[in-house]
């Protein structure tokens, strides 16, 4: 099953369930936008894959307003469409819905990695920990979660709590792609820091 699919299947089932608590005629309204609106999100996520993106922000925008309940999906991919266009201030506004489905959205992990990296694109390294902060560290997806620590942390004159960040990544996911930038970037660390640089635990 695909990410987009499994996607498709919990926004129904969200959609599903206050349709039924609603009943009647608000059933069926409810019922009936969610079949119109899931399409829309659906071409928009494609549309975003193949690098489309006015027409993925257009499809996009128009399923957040008929989906208020999953606000948090559409949301999270608006903000993945800036992020792509390089527009870094508008990915934080774009992710105000997921913050605000508070703990019952499965997306609060990768948004906060998205937040981050738009603030670190801007050079906003106590931002992009804030970002970080706002959700467990046993949500964010990894390694990407412990390279955007790392270079945040980097960045705010935090060497050392980087210099953990990395070796997280390096140590621990060897193969992943972020296990190069975590490399270069403990190398520079270590002439950086000396004494300081944290020993590995065996």
């Amino acid at each position: 099953m695909t990410i987009l699919r499994y996607w498709e299947q919990s926004i129904l089932g969200r959609w599903i369930r206050a349709a039924f608590l609603a009943g009647g005629v608000a059933a069926h309204a409810l019922a009936q936008n969610a079949e119109d609106a899931v399409p829309r999100l659906r071409a928009g996520v494609e549309a975003l894959e193949k690098g489309s993106v006015d027409l993925a922000l257009r499809h996009l925008a128009e399923a957040q307003k008929r989906l208020p309940l999953v606000a948090d999906y559409t949301a999270f991919w608006i903000a993945q469409s800036h992020m792509q266009t390089k527009n870094y201030e508008a990915v934080a506004r774009a992710l105000e819905p997921v913050w605000k489905a508070g703990r019952g959205t499965p997306l609060a992990g990768r948004a906060a990695v998205l937040g981050a990296q738009a603030a670190l694109a801007l050079e906003r390294y106590r931002a992009a920990l804030e970002m970080l902060a706002r959700v467990a560290q046993d949500q964010l997806p990894q390694p990407q979660g412990w390279l955007a620590m790392g270079q945040a942390k980097a960045g705010a004159g935090d060497g050392t709590g980087a210099a953990a960040a990395f070796q997280r990544v390096y140590f621990g996911y060897p193969l992943s792609e972020e296990a190069a930038d975590a490399r270069a970037a403990l190398v520079r660390l270590e002439q950086q820091l000396g004494s300081r640089y944290p020993v590995v635990p065996p």
